[in-house]
């Protein structure tokens, strides 16, 4: 009999025998135009790990809202972070830090972010694929109110990459990357591997505002593989991904 109640106490209590680590986030009230912090925290339920590695997709259902800039790094952080846009709606985050805090619930980083529109416009994000020390977390989301002081502001972006194609691409022809800013401005395109060393750029003095192309041609250099294509302004950088075949 005693030995039926430990093993009905085991299982019903798994959960806290084997304590994983759990990422939250906190919502936010934000004013447009104003830059704001997303903070993160790692329910830290008896963990002996020195290290925390983690990566995780994040996904806005409202784009024109928010924005979301980079990583704010810490003294705790042990490699740069990365903080890649997709698309308009999809960001996918990787980091490791350096897990020195002896508390459960443990503020382990944050990613700065824009309010870019809205007067009380709710603005969900959606965080999945999240895996900590290799280990499968919980899906989550949060909220972020926008209030403007000034009443509604239907429009503000920052300078955005709107489509690259073909994609993927072969090695020996060209990439046409649309794209849209809001003010005149100087631009450079700049190609990536994923080590972060820089193949080729190409710079565009005093482009108008609205919606352009650009074609930035490849050459044979290139291996099979992951590239990144990132825009950068004086306001912002946006990046894209893209894939060279032979």
């Amino acid at each position: 009999m005693k030995l039926i109640l430990l093993t009905i106490f085991f299982i019903t209590n798994a959960h806290y025998c084997f304590a994983y680590s759990q990422l939250s986030a906190e919502d936010a009230n934000v004013i447009v135009g104003n830059e704001f912090e997303i903070n993160f925290f790692e329910n830290n339920i008896d963990s002996t790990n020195d290290i925390i590695e983690l990566s995780f997709d994040i996904k806005l259902s409202n784009p024109t809202v928010a924005y979301l800039l980079e990583i704010a790094e810490k003294e705790n952080t042990l490699i740069k972070p990365s903080l890649i846009r997709e698309n308009d709606s999809l960001y996918k985050v990787s980091l490791k830090i350096n897990n020195t805090s002896t508390q459960k619930l443990n503020n382990i980083f944050s990613i700065k972010a824009f309010a870019l529109a809205g007067n009380d416009t709710i603005t969900y994000l959606n965080f999945s694929n999240i895996i900590i020390n290799g280990k499968v977390s919980d899906d989550f989301e949060i909220k972020i109110i926008s209030k403007s002081i000034e009443g509604a502001i239907i429009y503000l972006r920052k300078p955005t990459i709107r489509a690259v194609y073909p994609n993927p691409v072969n090695s020996n022809s060209s990439i046409y990357c649309t794209f849209s800013i809001d003010e005149e401005l100087d631009i450079e395109f700049v190609l990536y591997d994923l080590s972060g060393r820089a193949f080729k750029s190409l710079s565009l003095d005093k482009v108008q505002k609205g919606t352009s192309i650009i074609e930035f041609p490849l050459d044979y250099q290139y291996s099979m593989g992951t590239y990144y294509l990132m825009m950068k302004t004086i306001e912002n950088n946006d990046t894209r991904k893209i894939i060279i075949i032979k």
